[in-house]
């Protein structure tokens, strides 16, 4: 194209001398772009910290449920594993798995069940037909458990079965019994040989 009054061909590719030139985001803009930015990072790392420790959480709270239900079974077979001829063996094994409460307040009413025991001299294996967490938090859980007994003594009349609710307290990461209630007594006289319990009480201090 040429300039008809100077005759100077201008070329259509270059620069406009008036032209404005363009503008990116104002300083303004970027800096609110800046912190949306930073507050979704933000978000995310929270949301990421949340979820990993409810995921955390709720692993130590399916553990702690296992080995609670554990406890309170193992305590329901050694505490009906009578022995008449092995009393001091069956306290032992059983104080093991006891709070310090708890193995204090045995120790004080074993004594007398010692004679008991002697006397009808029993013996008993249980089995355990189900059990499950009916409460717990981080350091303490109640445990329901439905047991049977095979029992021999002189005279003993037997229930069917038992149920049993344990009452643990975790010590130093370990749960052990602190107390324990069944809802039917055990043996209550005449002679036989069955399944239920042979070694009953109202409460873990009864026992």
């Amino acid at each position: 194209m040429s300039d008809t009054d100077t005759g100077i061909e201008s070329d259509p590719g270059a620069p406009d001398a008036f032209a404005r030139p363009r503008r990116g985001p104002s300083a303004m803009v970027r800096a609110i772009i800046a912190a949306v930015l930073v507050a979704l990072l933000a978000a995310a790392a929270v949301f990421a910290v949340t979820g990993w420790r409810t995921h955390r959480q709720d692993e130590t709270t399916a553990r702690d449920r296992t080995a609670a239900v554990n406890a309170a079974e193992q305590f329901t077979l050694r505490l009906d594993a009578v022995d008449y001829k092995d009393l001091d063996g069956y306290s032992k094994r059983l104080r093991a798995l006891l709070t310090p409460k708890m193995r204090s307040d045995f120790s004080d009413s074993f004594k007398t069940f010692t004679q008991a025991y002697q006397a009808i001299q029993i013996s008993s294996k249980g089995s355990v037909r189900a059990a499950g967490v009916q409460d717990i938090d981080a350091d303490s859980a109640t445990v329901l458990v439905i047991h049977d007994v095979t029992v021999t003594t002189k005279s003993c009349v037997q229930p069917p079965y038992k149920r049993m609710s344990v009452d643990l307290r975790k010590i130093g990461g370990k749960w052990l019994v602190d107390d324990f209630k069944e809802d039917v007594s055990g043996c209550q006289g005449g002679t036989t040989s069955g399944s239920s319990s042979g070694s009953s009480s109202d409460s873990g201090s009864g026992q």
